[in-house]
Protein backbone atom coordinates (compact mmCIF):
# COMPACT_ATOMS: atom_id res chain seq x y z
CA UNK A 1 0.00 0.00 0.00
CA UNK A 2 1.29 3.44 -0.89
CA UNK A 3 0.12 6.77 0.50
CA UNK A 4 0.96 10.30 -0.48
CA UNK A 5 3.44 11.88 1.91
CA UNK A 6 2.13 15.01 3.57
CA UNK A 7 4.32 18.00 4.36
CA UNK A 8 4.23 21.20 6.39
CA UNK A 9 6.43 24.29 6.30
CA UNK A 10 9.33 24.60 8.71
CA UNK A 11 7.73 27.72 10.24
CA UNK A 12 4.53 25.87 11.29
CA UNK A 13 3.69 25.48 14.96
CA UNK A 14 3.18 22.24 16.86
CA UNK A 15 -0.53 23.02 17.00
CA UNK A 16 -0.73 23.41 13.21
CA UNK A 17 1.15 20.13 12.72
CA UNK A 18 -1.07 18.28 15.20
CA UNK A 19 -4.23 19.61 13.53
CA UNK A 20 -2.99 18.56 10.09
CA UNK A 21 -2.12 15.07 11.34
CA UNK A 22 -5.56 14.73 12.92
CA UNK A 23 -7.43 15.99 9.85
CA UNK A 24 -5.52 13.73 7.48
CA UNK A 25 -5.43 10.75 9.88
CA UNK A 26 -1.64 10.43 9.68
CA UNK A 27 1.10 10.16 12.30
CA UNK A 28 3.98 12.10 10.75
CA UNK A 29 4.80 15.00 8.43
CA UNK A 30 7.75 15.89 6.22
CA UNK A 31 9.12 19.33 7.12
CA UNK A 32 9.87 21.52 4.09
CA UNK A 33 11.28 24.98 3.48
CA UNK A 34 9.65 27.68 1.34
CA UNK A 35 11.18 26.06 -1.78
CA UNK A 36 9.63 22.68 -0.87
CA UNK A 37 13.05 21.20 0.00
CA UNK A 38 12.72 18.34 2.52
CA UNK A 39 14.47 19.26 5.79
CA UNK A 40 13.23 16.75 8.35
CA UNK A 41 10.37 14.79 9.84
CA UNK A 42 8.05 15.32 12.78
CA UNK A 43 5.85 12.61 14.28
CA UNK A 44 3.10 12.45 16.88
CA UNK A 45 5.67 10.97 19.23
CA UNK A 46 8.01 13.94 18.64
CA UNK A 47 5.20 16.37 19.47
CA UNK A 48 4.40 14.58 22.72
CA UNK A 49 7.94 13.76 23.90
CA UNK A 50 9.94 16.72 22.61
CA UNK A 51 7.23 19.38 22.56
CA UNK A 52 4.48 18.90 25.11
CA UNK A 53 6.78 17.51 27.81
CA UNK A 54 8.60 20.86 28.08
CA UNK A 55 7.91 23.09 31.05
CA UNK A 56 5.30 25.77 30.29
CA UNK A 57 5.01 24.75 26.63
CA UNK A 58 2.79 26.77 24.34
CA UNK A 59 1.98 24.62 21.30
CA UNK A 60 0.80 27.75 19.49
CA UNK A 61 4.31 29.24 19.51
CA UNK A 62 6.76 26.30 19.40
CA UNK A 63 7.85 25.66 15.80
CA UNK A 64 8.15 22.19 14.27
CA UNK A 65 11.74 23.12 13.38
CA UNK A 66 12.58 23.03 17.11
CA UNK A 67 11.66 19.35 17.49
CA UNK A 68 11.96 17.80 14.02
CA UNK A 69 14.28 14.89 13.32
CA UNK A 70 16.94 16.00 10.88
CA UNK A 71 18.70 15.43 8.55
CA UNK A 72 16.17 13.49 6.55
CA UNK A 73 17.60 10.28 5.11
CA UNK A 74 15.95 9.23 1.86
CA UNK A 75 16.20 6.52 -0.79
CA UNK A 76 15.19 6.56 -4.45
CA UNK A 77 12.12 4.56 -5.45
CA UNK A 78 11.96 2.70 -8.73
CA UNK A 79 8.65 3.03 -10.56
Amino acid sequence: MSRKLESIEVTATLQEAAKMMTNKDISSLIIVDKNNIHLGLVSERDIVRKGCSREDVNIKSVRVSEIMSSPLITINHKS
